[in-house]
């Protein structure tokens, strides 16, 4: 049995029960750790700011919002790895353009914090457009590209084709989504299904209905549509990747489409009339459900890191 061991540091939302591109992320490079001989703990940057007083063989900080642990960790292991998963630079930008000024102070917090970022063995990024938005960052860095391996999960069949947006709600740029969503719901005379949780001023939307979080069984069906009209934020969207993944189809603004490649099941579209002509296309045509589980990235290091991964751990 090995005694290797980890500590995953992510932020809130990441380590909670709820299932969202941040804590997949974090649930993701658990297993990672596991398969390769490490017994793993994951804690909030909370209970890691009172309790990273023992030793690790790896610590893995994933998030730029965790960046202010960094050099207490780095006293704590022998292997530190710093996952941002994508770009602060084009997140904190993204949203800026939107008139949310305040995203300045967060830039200039994570700019200051990831300049005092001490040495580390490892650093990923989710995809190449996000890390090279960072080359002053990445210098002397062991970078790889490190987009999420889903495990296959249920796909239940149906009959009739729902259109779905999955995501937190205290995600801004989910929030941001909404009234372009209820557009188009209005434009196409059809219901869409908001999957997800904290999402604010519900009843301003009347062509969305809110499911909050559900059972696995109803996440996916065989007939949906995953609509993602995301224009803010950066990294590889998860609610593009995952349903993809799972053979389901997906019409995606281009934005959302970063790092993905083009299959058959991908539809990329932008005005809203677009998105309507487009997802009106997909439900008229005589579509048939293939349970294939796709790689959809247009980067992967996988291979790669699990390599460099072992050489460190014989090091030890």
């Amino acid at each position: 049995m090995s005694n290797l061991t980890a500590l995953i540091i992510g932020s809130g939302v990441a380590v909670s029960n709820y299932e969202s591109g941040a804590s997949l992320r974090v649930q993701y490079l658990k297993r990672l750790l596991e398969a390769q001989g490490y017994q793993v703990e994951i804690k909030d940057n909370k209970q890691a700011k009172i309790g990273l007083d023992r030793s690790y063989d790896l610590i893995l900080i994933t998030s730029y919002s965790c960046a202010s642990l960094a050099k207490r960790a780095r006293q704590q292991t022998k292997i530190l790895w710093f996952d941002p998963y994508d770009s602060w630079i084009n997140a904190r930008f993204s949203l800026l353009k939107r008139g949310k000024f305040l995203q300045l102070v967060a830039l200039l917090r994570d700019i200051y914090f990831t300049s005092i970022f001490p040495q580390r063995e490892i650093t990923s990024f989710i995809s190449v457009r996000d890390a090279k938005f960072h080359p002053w960052f990445l210098r002397k860095d062991n970078l790889f590209i490190l987009p999420i391996h889903f495990t296959e999960q249920l796909v239940t069949q149906s009959t009739e084709a729902r259109l779905i947006f999955v995501g937190d709600g205290n995600f801004r740029p989910n929030q941001y989504a909404l009234p372009f969503l209820n557009k188009l719901g209005k434009k196409l005379g059809l219901p869409i299904w908001v999957i997800g949780q904290n999402f604010p001023y519900k009843s301003k939307y009347p062509y969305l209905t809110f499911l909050g979080y559900v059972d696995s069984s109803d996440l996916f069906k065989s007939m949906d549509i995953h609509i993602v009209p995301i224009r803010y934020g950066s990294g590889i969207k998860t609610k593009v990747a995952l349903p993809l993944s799972l053979g389901l189809r997906v019409v995606s603004s281009k934005s959302a489409a970063v790092g993905i490649r083009r299959v058959e099941t991908l539809k990329v579209a932008n005005s809203i009339d677009t998105f309507a002509a487009t997802i009106q296309e997909q439900m008229n045509q005589n579509w048939k459900f293939t349970d294939t589980f796709l790689n959809v990235y247009e980067s992967d290091d996988f291979e790669k890191l699990k390599c460099f991964l072992k050489m460190l751990g014989e090091k030890k």
